[in-house]
């Protein structure tokens, strides 16, 4: 291991409210600044609670867009123009001008790399957040990601992240390497312990103590299946007229799904919550999770709702190494909305003893430093 301190540069799509999202703001809050010396580039800024955050902290955030936006008055349809013509330039110059010995991606922006002809020899790191075959078969994006990296795996040095030891597999095979290493979407595992007592909480946001709360907390996107979790909870409304229905988080499904609430005709009964910086007390008002899910790497969300104690219908689409405890049970979309209605509504006043497996693993503080002494070792 080296003493030195190193430049370390996170590169993400921007800081919109989600997984692999909070995970990087993670890793920029506790980075010992002893060892790293930070810097993260954004392609867009959606100014979320995550944004605000890190500027609290003081950590220097490049927004790409931003930066071009300055620079440009313009219509937006304009400025979309010059975000794709401008991006690689802006990108290459910061990179170019900075240094970084490692640069660490996130989500789909290896082609910007690939395209900014570094002048130097970085390290590169890649952490994938999802399903492989998902993340790199299905959409257009993703094939284009794909190609970027087998580029830059010829070209540079150039190191995978796994989430789990299946997925640390399937990369190796895909990418004909031997060398992907797996770290835990660790969560700061005390703040979830901590959030307090689920009938003081209702009390507090004036939540009737009464009610069935059933969540999820995701963005709003079409991999997250939020449709079928509507049409289950229309079923559990009819058996359990006391129910609510929680949705945390943004995304472009939000205006469908809130039509199909008044559709079937359970608007009043669904709450949409939005983005949040108390996902912890609001998840320990919920008396059971929903997850349906058409694909899913390790689900942070699951982890943090398992640390908080509760229960959690997923759908057998989410990675089974995201069960770290007895609050997780999968279904299958095809047994249908009905059934998954039902497994729920057995949580109703259920109080389930908690047993969970090497749940330390999961701490965050503990994997950020398994990281750092990782970028130490490759430089």
């Amino acid at each position: 291991m080296n003493d030195k301190k190193i430049k370390v540069m996170q590169f993400v799509g921007g800081f919109n409210v989600g997984g692999a999202e909070a995970i990087v703001k993670q890793y920029c809050l506790l980075f010992n600044p002893q060892i790293i010396d930070l810097i993260v580039l954004c392609i867009h800024n959606f100014h979320s609670i995550y944004d605000e955050e890190l500027k609290r902290h003081g950590i220097k955030v490049i927004y790409v867009d931003d930066f071009i936006d300055r620079k440009l008055i313009s219509p937006y349809c304009v400025k979309r123009v010059f975000h794709r013509i401008l991006r690689v330039f802006i990108i290459k110059k910061v990179i170019n001008q900075w240094k970084p010995d490692i640069i660490h991606t996130h989500l789909e922006v290896n082609s910007y790399i690939r395209h900014a002809s570094i002048n130097y020899n970085p390290v590169l790191v890649h952490t994938a957040h999802s399903d492989p075959e998902f993340l790199w078969n299905q959409s257009r994006a993703g094939k284009r990601d794909r190609r970027a990296l087998e580029w830059l795996a010829r070209h540079y040095r150039i190191y995978m992240i796994a989430l789990h030891d299946n997925m640390r597999i399937r990369i190796n095979n895909m990418f004909h390497i031997d060398d992907t290493v797996v770290f835990n979407n660790g969560i700061d595992i005390q703040r979830f312990l901590d959030a307090g007592k689920k009938h003081i909480l209702r009390k507090k946001y004036g939540v009737k103590e009464d009610v069935f709360v059933v969540g999820n907390v995701a963005s709003l996107s079409p991999v997250k299946n939020h449709s079928f979790l509507m049409d289950v909870f229309n079923h559990i409304l009819k058996k359990e007229p006391c129910s609510e229905l929680w949705l945390v988080g943004t995304g472009k499904n939000e205006k469908a799904l809130k039509e199909k609430a008044k559709k079937l005709k359970i608007a009043d009964h669904v709450v949409f919550w939005g983005r949040r910086n108390d996902i912890p007390q609001i998840l320990k008002m919920m008396d059971v999770v929903g997850f349906p899910s058409f694909y899913e790497g390790l689900s942070v969300s699951l982890v943090e709702s398992q640390v908080a104690g509760i229960p959690a219908i997923v759908s057998d689409k989410v990675s089974a190494f995201t069960k770290i405890s007895n609050y997780l049970t999968f279904c299958s979309l095809d047994q249908g909305a009905e059934y998954w209605a039902d497994r729920m509504l057995e949580y109703k006043d259920a109080d389930v003893e908690p047993g969970y497996v090497d749940i330390e693993n999961w701490d965050i503080q503990s994997v950020v430093k398994k990281l750092e002494s990782y970028y130490l070792d490759l430089v």
